[in-house]
């Protein structure tokens, strides 16, 4: 009951035009929110530092690579839904490029040409090799499309796999710190977290 009854009447407007989309859709009728992304994981922890470096390098580069560590994946889907979500500026915008699909996933960016599209690429190491035929077919994609920003996860960094057409910023997945790291453990031996799992530095 309450506004919590009410949730579904409300939502986050975005800013500049994009308002009056929502309104529409809100008006007649109601629009439901389902993306074509892959699954959250179930325990995601952490990665605040992370998540807003990449964030804040996708208002000013076209491309960023999220490399090393573990986790790669998991940070991917986990921003490609909260970029995606109602009110978002990629909001039923963000396209996940499955191995071995990127073709598809490209024709598919291609549709909402004129609105803020988010491409998200997992393990995209081949895909951003200088020369390569897809990173050939992503930079054409992106000279077209200059609403498009891509989003991508590799082993290593990838410095100018355009030839200095467009500038990728490259983010460093680092470790867990420890306590980020004992509370995802505890999650997968399904206990709660205690202050007997922490110790004392040193």
């Amino acid at each position: 009951a309450g506004i919590r009854g009410a949730a579904e009447s409300y939502c986050l407007l975005p800013g500049g035009r994009a308002h009056a989309r929502v309104l529409e859709n809100k008006m007649v009728p109601p629009r439901v929110f389902r993306p074509a992304l892959q699954a959250r994981a179930e325990d995601f922890v952490g990665r605040g530092l992370t998540i807003l470096e990449v964030l804040h390098s996708l208002t000013r580069r076209r491309v960023v690579v999220v490399h090393g560590g573990i986790g790669r994946t998991s940070l991917l889907v986990e921003m490609a839904h909260l970029l995606g979500c109602p009110g978002r500026r990629y909001w039923e915008a963000v396209v996940f490029a499955e191995e071995g699909k990127l073709t598809e996933a490209v024709a598919e960016a291609a549709t909402r040409s004129g609105q803020h599209v988010l491409l998200v690429i997992d393990d995209a190491d081949a895909i951003l090799a200088p020369d390569a035929p897809d990173c050939l077919t992503l930079k054409s994609m992106l000279a077209a499309m200059p609403q498009l920003r891509v989003l991508a996860s590799a082993l290593g960094p990838h410095y100018d796999p355009f030839r200095g057409v467009f500038r990728v910023v490259n983010v460093p997945l680092p470790p867990l710190p420890p306590g980020d790291a004992a509370e995802l453990f505890l999650r997968w031996v399904n206990r709660p977290v205690a202050m007997g799992d922490f110790v004392p530095d040193g």
